[in-house]
């Protein structure tokens, strides 16, 4: 006999784990029960608001499918809420400004002869995401010269000059948009 409440159709024990499979009958009364709800799983409006914010791609990389597992994530996690009577804000914050535009801002000026997506053929994602690498690399070699030097390697990653220059790119920018 598996159980007397018919709840488990048969069970098994494999490497220690407990296997078991609910039977179709119990599985049956929870599908009937459900489906006469019409509104099975949902609450009433609570008027209580709550913002989710998902997505927001990284402006130093082009989109490519995984990118959608943020957008899967979110709306589920929007639909949750949605479901417990939330008034739910979805946002998505294109942020295509900060210290990481900055550095490939400071990557290209070092070193980018004046490349453009029109002059390369390059699509413009692809172009910002090649100097934010081109950064990483210089950044890393100005950090081992600085090392060198005897600085720690905190002080060898702020004082680096190509962080110094994107950090002055972004105070510039910064400075420019307290303006408009």
């Amino acid at each position: 006999m598996v159980n007397d409440s018919g709840l488990v159709s048969r069970f098994n024990v494999v490497k220690g784990f407990l296997n078991l499979v609910i039977s179709d009958k119990i599985w049956l009364e929870v599908f009937t029960s459900i489906h006469s709800h019409e509104n099975f799983g949902t609450e009433d409006k609570s008027g209580e608001e709550i913002m989710i914010e998902y997505s927001s791609p990284n402006t130093n990389k082009p989109l490519h499918l995984g990118h959608l597992r943020n957008n899967f994530l979110g709306g589920s996690v929007a639909a949750i809420y949605e479901a417990l009577g939330y008034n739910v804000h979805k946002v998505q914050i294109i942020n295509d400004r900060g210290i990481h535009i900055c550095k490939s801002m400071a990557a290209w000026k070092e070193s980018a002869a004046n490349e453009t997506p029109d002059n390369t053929g390059m699509k413009g994602d692809k172009l910002v995401g090649k100097y934010y690498v081109a950064f990483d690399k210089m950044h890393k070699a100005q950090i081992n010269q600085l090392l060198s030097e005897g600085k720690s390697e905190e002080q060898a990653a702020k004082e680096a000059p190509i962080m110094q220059q994107a950090i002055d790119l972004l105070r510039l920018w910064e400075k420019k948009m307290r303006r408009l």
